[in-house]
């Protein structure tokens, strides 16, 4: 069926109209492209009274919004996925400004949140934490690092405190002041370096009072 749109007064196809039932036609009376230019008109007309009502309308829906918008989210991720990654590409800068803007304006709560995932990781994973933990200090000073585990020292030194010379219990929990520990043999405060050449076994009370002089040899480890 051809009709005729009352905007631009071109006869078209059915199909370049939008559906409403009321009229006898079943279709509205002015085109698509009528109706898109009206709508973008009325949006640049309104632009300031369009924001607040859309404020105030996300402000009485937020519970209604997010259940609709994770909803989307769940049955289109691959999609929502694809098109997040493009519009990252292609806005690096805006992106960059938006999430400068976010941290400043919400610093606090950011701080809080990225002190409760650092406490849970350190509970969760100890060793891993201390291991960070060591190797960011070292990277601070300018100091070396290599990769290592706490587990590799404590059987190549025997379980053997390298500063007293006496056994370490592994069955001791970390709190204990005879439990095991990594000591590094030149402190990071003096130049040394977080590698396996440089750490030795320890008690935790032996490391602790050692503090920051240095003693015993490097170990040479070939």
């Amino acid at each position: 069926m051809i009709l005729t749109c009352t905007k631009c007064k071109k006869e078209k196809p059915e199909t370049d109209f939008y559906v409403e039932r009321r009229n006898k036609t079943g279709r509205k009376c002015i085109c698509r492209l009528c109706c898109k230019a009206y709508q973008k008109a009325h949006r640049l007309a309104h632009i300031e009274s369009l924001k607040v009502w859309h404020k105030a309308h996300r402000k009485a829906n937020i519970d209604k919004i997010k259940a609709r918008n994770n909803d989307y989210y769940k049955a289109n991720k691959e999609k929502c996925l694809a098109r997040n990654k493009v519009y990252r590409e292609q806005n690096k800068e805006k992106k960059k400004a938006m999430d400068r803007a976010y941290h400043a304006k919400n610093r606090e709560k950011h701080l809080l949140r990225n002190k409760a995932y650092q406490k849970a990781y350190r509970l969760a994973y100890p060793e891993k934490a201390r291991v960070r933990c060591r190797k960011r200090r070292a990277l601070k000073r300018g100091n070396a690092h290599e990769p290592y585990t706490e587990a590799y020292i404590f059987e190549r030194d025997n379980w053997i405190c390298g500063i007293c010379g006496r056994k370490i219990n592994r069955r001791l929990k970390r709190r204990n002041p005879l439990s095991k520990s990594i000591d590094h043999i030149i402190p990071l405060s003096k130049g040394g370096s977080d590698s396996p050449i440089n750490v030795q076994a320890a008690h935790l009370r032996c490391n602790m009072l050692k503090q920051a002089q240095s003693g015993g040899q490097l170990r040479l480890i070939g």
